[in-house]
């Protein structure tokens, strides 16, 4: 992939849920995305995800790979770049707030990078969900309000940290559409397929490269080396003696 050298050998870690886990629905996959960018971006990724991770303080139903524990549990000084991949439980399961959510993620991006300045971070806004078999961008989830709504509340935060953030709507509007969630999800509501986490990769390699910062861009240094030679031609009157 072009360009993907300004990851090489870097060290990524990548927080989320079950999307980010690699569940397909019924089992997590060897190979979810975070597989695939490792070999995209020739880095070594920590997939850091849980199945059934929330942005927000979720109460009862927190789990350790929640936005706050993750970050409270990681050491951001041994990392290159992090990417954050959360929202879709908080719509789905919680009575979470926007402004909750936005608290949240400000609080945590802002803790990253106390941590590490130069640490690269990557936002992941949430894929649409189709539970009953219904496109969620419209629909209002339990915390009071659509999917869109939420993605806008994270966009908002991410922009105010000069942070990119990935709105798949934007980079792939064909990746999930009302015509081929079926297919994509592999069990048709939430959950990707192998193939479609391959697919999902690719695009998010690429948004990566594309935003990588241009500051921190390795320079390679080529020196070339000449050497000179002087070819001295001796002349007698009988011969010529070449140095050929």
């Amino acid at each position: 992939m072009k360009n993907s050298d300004y990851f090489k050998s870097d060290k990524i870690i990548t927080m989320g849920d079950s999307i980010t886990a690699g569940y397909d629905g019924y089992e997590t996959l060897d190979a979810g995305y975070p597989t695939w960018l490792a070999r995209y971006l020739n880095a070594k990724v920590d997939n850091a995800a849980y199945n059934g991770a929330f942005l927000c303080d979720a109460g009862d139903m927190s789990t350790p790979g929640d936005l706050g524990t993750t970050v409270n549990d990681t050491n951001f000084a041994k990392y290159n770049v992090a990417t954050i991949a959360y929202g879709t439980n908080d719509y789905g399961h919680t009575d979470s707030t926007l402004d909750q959510i936005k608290v949240t993620l400000d609080t945590n991006i802002k803790k990253m990078k106390a941590e590490n300045k130069n640490l690269i971070i990557y936002g992941i806004l949430p894929l649409t969900r189709y539970d009953n078999n219904q496109n969620s961008d419209d629909v209002t989830g339990q915390g009071g309000y659509t999917m869109n709504e939420l993605r806008s509340a994270e966009a908002e935060v991410y922009q105010a940290n000069d942070v990119p953030y990935l709105n798949w709507q934007d980079v792939d509007p064909n990746l999930i559409t009302d015509a081929n969630h079926i297919d994509r999800f592999n069990d048709g509501r939430l959950h990707p397929a192998a193939k479609t986490y391959q697919l999902m990769a690719r695009d998010i390699a690429k948004f990566m490269i594309s935003n990588f910062p241009q500051d921190q861009i390795k320079k390679t240094t080529s020196t070339k080396s000449t050497t000179k030679t002087t070819a001295t031609k001796k002349t007698t009157a009988t011969k010529a003696t070449s140095n050929y």
